[in-house]
């Protein structure tokens, strides 16, 4: 746009566009676990809503929502997964407009079996605090499943003989909820 001209000066002015918005979006974490609260936070213009969808690694989408952004262009929305969430990749996309973003999260079992408490006993019973080489001991440990569904384990305790050898115990379970 010319805004004057008189030979041999010409002024003139262009209008620029104004800035095409920026949308982003991220999760609070790169990894969950079944029943864990998964925090979706993002930006886009102040003040607009934005729509969010998460499917699952079967592609089906099992989270929308509409958050608004604040004064300072920020958005955050919440949901929980549930107790049976299929493991694997999931996708969170934003979009606004014309504009779309896309974030990932995986969903996996985190450590689903805690041992706790080995002890060492004497062929009577008898808790003792260290081994003797060549004595008979009994290993006792406490297994908890704290994953929401049965648990298949094998369970190994690896131990030395007299000459350094390493012999083990085998055992395969399977835990229950």
């Amino acid at each position: 746009m010319t805004v004057f001209s008189s030979p041999p000066n010409t002024v003139t002015y262009i209008i620029p566009k104004p800035p095409k918005p920026i949308l982003t979006v991220t999760t609070s974490k790169d990894t969950y676990s079944r029943n864990e609260l998964v925090i979706i936070q993002g930006t886009a213009p102040t003040d607009v809503y934005v729509s969010l969808e998460v499917k699952n690694p079967l592609g089906k989408r099992i989270f929308i929502d509409n958050p608004k952004t604040n004064s300072k262009g920020v958005f955050t929305s919440a949901f929980r997964l549930s107790a049976d969430a299929p493991l694997g990749t999931y996708i969170v996309t934003a979009t606004y407009g014309d504009l779309k973003v896309s974030t990932i999260f995986q969903v996996t079992l985190l450590f689903p079996l805690e041992v706790t408490s080995l002890r060492l006993f004497d062929p009577n019973g008898n808790l003792i605090d260290k081994p003797v080489i060549g004595s008979s001991v009994l290993i006792s440990a406490d297994i908890t499943n704290i994953a929401s569904e049965d648990q298949q384990m094998i369970y190994i305790v690896q131990v030395k003989d007299s000459e350094l050898r390493v012999v083990y115990l085998q055992a395969n379970l399977t835990l229950s909820v």
